[in-house]
């Protein structure tokens, strides 16, 4: 018979199972029996532990008290069993595997757990969040600065925290800052969940905000000496890469953060005032640092203006033509090939690199500045043929930017039609002028009364010579013609003086 009842509870408990929510209000309810058995056994054997006899509302307190401490031991320990004392611990394991429990105890609904069972659960996702902190944070860190150390082009791959199939525009090492901002972030705004000093988890959030400070100073410090060496080597594809897609992935994932002034309308504890001042430090310097990183961009364009005049200057010393080249008396039909080399070799990779129209520009202008003082730094003489040649090798540069497939029309238009052409064309007009000869200012008449009715209202452009500042140091360029010069010999050898 005793057989037949337990196969019969067996079956019946297997037909009526509980649902996960009866369990654990069975299992509280069992808790509180237990405690409350503890309690009566108290006011039999030793009644004097209560001023008085208990009325059944207070033992119902007594009862809930025991139970709430109850449960907060086992919160206060429940981290450790998980992470460290049960058969197979959490801590032993990868370290997204205490993340992906952390989410998802964060994820909790009223309604999925009762209490005190909730808030032990939450109690234990909060405290997760050191140990989360930590162990993603040296992970991701320490593989950061290793693929910091790494070519920037080289194969890196991780794929714990990110997926191998994500497309990246900008680097695999910014890729890995990216990907350790974002971590941070995240755990940082789950621990920003309202306003109320007291309410919030501050002692686990302070290590996340440090963390993620010194992750923005490292990541910013990384990308200004990797564009700084890019740059060196004229490696323009992975230059804008760092400088704009990894700066630019970073700081979106930065923009994310929330961080909110927390309200203390009511006075707060010791521990809690220090909290929240070390957690307003902490957020104006990753502000500070946000600033900073920012500014990195203007910073590494400076750099690259700097190094392509320096570049171009050393490439006009291996390619431009010798002094006689601009003596002679022959004319050419196109510009010289050296011209087509020396852009392809400084200009080709900044326009491959990229569409920025403002970094187009100024290259273009800090490479036409170079090539003029390149020019006068070596004081070519030109002769009036070697003048109309230069001009050809200036008109060559918007046939080559015209011709350049990497351009669009609208980069094309815009480019060709750029200032510093015009002044690369007043400098080769002002070799063809004579030292005295002045500058008029206005079209001449034959150019002006080609204009048609409709256009004669417009503004006449400048003539080229203008955009060419201080015109009399060109005039020194000139090469006296050689008529001239045969003739002073003559004048000379006769004795007669020469003017």
């Amino acid at each position: 018979m005793a057989a037949e009842a337990v196969a019969y509870n067996s079956i019946n408990y297997l037909v009526n199972e509980p649902d996960g929510m009866d369990l654990l209000e069975n299992l509280i309810a069992d808790e509180e029996i237990f405690v409350a058995n503890v309690i009566m056994k108290v006011i039999k054997f030793c009644p004097s532990a209560f001023d008085r006899e208990l009325t059944k509302s207070e033992l119902i307190k007594w009862v809930n008290r025991g139970s709430r401490g109850l449960w907060t031991q086992i919160g206060g320990t429940l981290e450790h069993v998980v992470l460290w004392w049960s058969s197979s611990p959490l801590a032993c394991r990868p370290a997204a595997c205490a993340k992906y429990l952390r989410e998802w105890l964060s994820l909790l609904q009223p309604d999925e757990a009762p209490e005190p069972i909730l808030s032990t659960l939450k109690g234990l996702g909060e405290t997760l969040t050191v140990h989360v902190t930590s162990t993603i944070w040296d992970k991701q860190f320490r593989l950061a600065v290793v693929a910091s150390s790494l070519p920037a082009d080289y194969p890196f791959e991780e794929s714990e925290f990110c997926g191998k199939n994500v497309n990246v525009e900008g680097t695999i090492c910014g890729k890995v800052w990216s990907e350790l901002l974002y971590q941070l972030v995240q755990l940082s705004n789950t621990c920003d969940i309202g306003t109320i000093a007291n309410e919030l988890p501050l002692v686990e959030q302070i290590p996340v905000l440090h963390r993620l400070d010194h992750s923005i100073h490292s990541m910013r410090i990384w990308a200004a000496n990797k564009a700084r060496s890019l740059c060196t080597d004229w490696n323009m594809m992975m230059f804008f890469k760092v400088v704009h897609s990894d700066i630019g992935l970073c700081l979106e994932q930065l923009q994310y953060i929330r961080v909110p002034e927390l309200s203390a309308d009511d006075p707060l504890e010791v521990q809690v005032q220090v909290c929240v001042a070390l957690r307003e430090k902490l957020v104006s310097e990753i502000k500070e640092n946000i600033i900073k990183l920012k500014a990195t961009c203007t910073e590494c364009i400076d750099v690259l203006a700097a190094v392509c005049r320096t570049t171009s200057l050393a490439s006009l010393t291996l390619c431009f033509p010798y002094f006689k080249h601009w003596q002679t008396e022959v004319l050419q039909e196109r510009s010289n090939e050296y011209v087509a080399y020396f852009f392809n070799q400084i200009y080709l990779p900044v326009i491959q690199a990229t569409k920025d129209i403002e970094i187009l520009k100024l290259t273009l202008k800090i490479i036409c500045e170079a090539w003029l003082d390149h020019i006068y730094m070596k004081k070519t003489k030109f002769s009036s043929a070697g003048a109309l040649n230069l001009l050809k090798d200036f008109d060559g540069v918007a046939e080559w930017i015209n011709a350049c497939e990497a351009l669009d029309e609208r980069l094309r238009e815009t480019l060709s039609h750029h200032e510093v052409l015009r002044m690369c064309e007043g400098v080769g007009k002002l070799l063809l002028r004579k030292p005295e000869e002045t500058i008029s200012i206005l079209p001449s008449p034959s150019k002006a009364g080609k204009k048609s009715d409709e256009t004669a209202d417009e503004k006449a452009p400048l003539p080229p010579e203008m955009f060419v500042p201080n015109q009399k140091r060109w005039l020194e360029l000139r090469a006296r013609d050689r008529r001239a010069v045969n003739l002073n010999c003559l004048c000379l050898c006769a004795g007669m003086d020469v003017y």
